[in-house]
């Protein structure tokens, strides 16, 4: 009898060296391996937890184009087209760290189409013009002067009076 039963029990296979893990443990590798090297981490974490968690348990090999532009589309909705784009290029970049790592050797994040990024007006606020003119009163006459001036840097070319 117990012959018989060890004869039909399914042969042991250990798992492959190279077995992608599923999309959440993935996401998790990724922002590991960012937090290692110094990088900004938050921005996958936060991506996957607001848009992919629907997708913790499933392996990257089994995600289309088609599923993530219906993702891409839903987010499009309920949160707006900026953070669709936002999670779809999260899941470019996760993509091409698994392809990195050779875990998969195909991204179909770049099949999705997004809307195409927008420029907006900024306004200074009140208390970056009270810094800017307190910049300007004691700044000297020079040219050379100016080159300490913070300008908008830190908003780029989007600033308008």
């Amino acid at each position: 009898c117990w012959y018989y039963m060890v004869r039909m029990m399914p042969a042991f296979e250990p798992p492959k060296p190279n077995a992608c893990p599923a999309l959440g443990e993935l996401a998790a590798l990724y922002s590991q391996e960012c937090e290692i090297s110094g990088n900004r981490t938050d921005h996958m974490g936060q991506s996957y937890r607001l848009s992919w968690t629907c997708y913790a348990n499933t392996q990257p090999d089994d995600i289309t184009a088609i599923e993530l532009q219906r993702k891409h589309n839903e987010i499009s909705k309920a949160r707006g087209p900026a953070a669709a784009r936002r999670a779809i290029n999260a899941m470019r970049i996760l993509f091409k760290y698994a392809i990195k790592k050779e875990l998969t050797g195909r991204n179909p994040a770049l099949g999705v189409k997004t809307a195409p990024a927008t420029r907006r007006s900024v306004f200074l606020t009140e208390p970056e013009i009270a810094a800017m003119l307190a910049c300007l009163e004691a700044m000297g006459r020079e040219p050379k002067d100016f080159s300490s001036f913070p300008a908008t840097k830190s908003r780029g070319s989007t600033v308008t009076r």
